[in-house]
């Protein structure tokens, strides 16, 4: 199997060719099993593979959960991301990377998921994957079962992340270090409701995973209008009406771990309509804005846009979790 510098499983030789470093060592990330297989290196960079045993069990209790029929009605976007987390094959995660020492730069990752013929009858729901919707392995899932051996008895998530040098090339690796980080979730734990005199109210919440509390404080939600005329593509209407709220979260969070959203997607733009025609939702699921507060202790939230103001908002409080801890690794070659 040739591995490129800066390619991913379906995207050839975006780079150059890079010489294969046999590692074949598995090890456990809490219950999960994970086979490294091989490291490449060449003068431009580095590319870890990484492939993620998926028990076929878990498989099927996720798709007992969510079978074909609710998956396909879908609708909300917490339910998208319920979908995500309950789904075992949702594996993505980052690798730190040093080579005798040497610490390298992630540039990029990319990743492909294999299911035995099993899973495929019990997520398609028919006697065999036949169907353009339906799951199939390709060729690229095909080729890594078989370049690593991997087990047909079982679901496989592969990773392949892309590295450059941050100091002088190591051709002939001794020592491997990695360092697994799985990848931040949302996970939804709390709503409330803001109207036009929300100024002053406290929306209390606890953290999923560590239980401690914290306070939202509401300080105003405004109606606004914003216009997409010069922006958007021509003989498309976009909603134009959002709520802006702003807020503050005591004890202090970090940005990144901490969001309100909308609970509803909002309205979708639509063609503008013919003389004598009703205008008709088509293009795009939805316009999104983002805010920040001129006040430096204050925070903003932006609604789903609207065709019409909305007098109500339903909002959701929303935490980034990591569901497992750092993992790290080392391997004499």
């Amino acid at each position: 199997m040739d591995v490129y510098h800066n390619g991913n499983f379906r995207g050839g030789s975006r780079g150059s060719r890079l010489a294969p470093v046999p590692i074949q060592r598995t090890f456990l990330w809490e219950k999960q099993e994970i086979l490294v297989p091989a490291v490449y290196v060449g003068p431009a960079g580095a590319v870890l593979d990484v492939c993620a045993r998926i028990p076929v069990e878990d498989m099927a209790a996720f798709l007992k959960k969510w079978p074909r029929e609710r998956r396909l009605a879908l609708a909300a976007p917490e339910d998208y991301e319920q979908v995500d987390a309950d789904n075992p094959g949702s594996q993505d995660f980052l690798v730190e990377m040093s080579l005798d020492g040497t610490p390298l730069q992630l540039a990029s990752s990319s990743s492909i998921n294999w299911y035995p013929e099993s899973v495929f009858r019990m997520g398609n729901e028919a006697s065999a994957p036949a169907q353009e919707d339906e799951w199939t392995n390709g060729p690229e899932a095909e080729q890594l079962m078989e370049t690593y051996g991997c087990s047909r008895g079982c679901c496989w998530h592969f990773g392949r992340l892309n590295f450059n040098w941050t100091g002088e090339p190591v051709l002939s690796p001794k020592k491997l270090s990695l360092d697994f980080r799985a990848q931040l979730s949302p996970v939804t734990a709390g709503y409330f409701t803001t109207a036009a005199d929300t100024a002053g109210q406290t929306v209390k919440v606890a953290h999923p995973a560590t239980g401690q509390e914290y306070t939202v404080t509401l300080h105003e939600c405004l109606q606004t209008r914003h216009a997409f005329a010069d922006m958007g593509a021509p003989g498309v209407l976009y909603p134009e009406h959002a709520c802006m709220l702003s807020y503050s979260v005591s004890p202090e969070i970090s940005r990144d771990l901490f969001d309100i959203r909308d609970c509803a997607n909002g309205d979708k733009p639509r063609k503008k309509a013919a003389p004598g025609e009703h205008s008709r939702s088509d293009g795009a699921a939805a316009v999104f804005l983002a805010g920040k507060s001129p006040v430096p202790q204050r925070r903003m939230a932006a609604s789903s846009m609207y065709f019409e103001p909305v007098e109500e908002i339903r909002w959701r409080i929303v935490f980034q979790v990591r569901k497992k801890p750092h993992m790290e690794v080392s391997f004499v070659i």
